[in-house]
């Protein structure tokens, strides 16, 4: 008899605890089964974005992947300074190491918007105006995928030369949109770069070539497809040995 209270007193807890476990695991399934990912519709470059599912305690495994290499295994993911490049699929895997049966997958596409403003200078339509060496206009304005990089570039054709912005190739079978862009040195991006709300501006004038300095701002609108691009005091160097620089200023449009 003193036996069987001795067990009962010993096995009583045990069986408690069981049940209790047994409870929890149930309560943290139901939570992960319900769980889905909280992130924004669209975020514009330069914010701050989260990315985050809700804490369901436990042994649990927060798995995420996504565009530009997002890999993390926290509830909760704040990005800064977000890019072209966060552009994207959001994929989560939820699930509990004590139970194989106990998971989710979730999804959210986030959807990142270029800045919009307008430049602070005037420039006449299809003219270039350089600081030092006064403007040049041109007579025809031609849209087109450039033959050698493969990139869609807006010609302007002028008496004196000729203006030339290149596009990123992912722009080659999309519409271009209208915002803020930044240029770049190089007229042949990288087509892995995810950043591509980018621009080269190159300007041949009286056979001198000149190419835009990196990190500028220039506004792009498109009109029903017809583009639009301005910019207001660039700095551009010549290349041509001299190292000369100049600061640009261009109002081109597509007629």
């Amino acid at each position: 008899m003193e036996s069987k209270v001795l067990l009962n007193i010993v096995l009583a807890p045990l069986i408690a605890l069981f049940f209790s476990c047994n409870r929890e695991a149930k309560r943290q399934c139901k939570a992960i089964k319900n769980v889905k990912i909280s992130a924004p519709i669209s975020v514009t470059v330069g914010d701050l974005m989260t990315v985050s599912a809700p804490e369901v305690g436990g042994f649990r495994i927060y798995n995420w992947d996504g565009p530009n290499f997002f890999d993390s295994q926290d509830p909760v993911n704040t990005i800064g300074e977000v890019g072209m490049r966060h552009r994207g699929t959001y994929k989560l895997h939820l699930y509990t190491l004590e139970d194989d049966a106990c998971e989710v997958f979730d999804e959210v596409f986030v959807d990142v918007l270029l800045k919009q403003g307008n430049p602070d200078c005037s420039v006449d339509l299809n003219t270039t105006l350089f600081n030092n060496q006064g403007p040049d206009e041109y007579i025809s304005v031609i849209e087109t995928i450039d033959a050698v990089t493969n990139q869609k570039t807006l010609t302007a054709n002028g008496i004196a030369g000729t203006c030339v912005i290149y596009f990123h190739s992912s722009w080659n079978a999309q519409n271009i949109k209208t915002g803020i862009y930044k240029t770049t040195d190089n007229y042949s991006m990288d087509n892995a770069d995810g950043d591509y709300n980018k621009v080269f501006i190159g300007i041949t004038k009286n056979s001198t070539f000149w190419g835009c300095f990196e990190n500028q701002d220039v506004y792009v609108t498109n009109n029903n497809g017809d583009l639009k691009i301005e910019f207001c005091n660039l700095n551009f160097l010549a290349n041509n040995g001299s190292s000369l620089s100049d600061t640009v200023s261009g109002n081109i449009i597509e007629p």
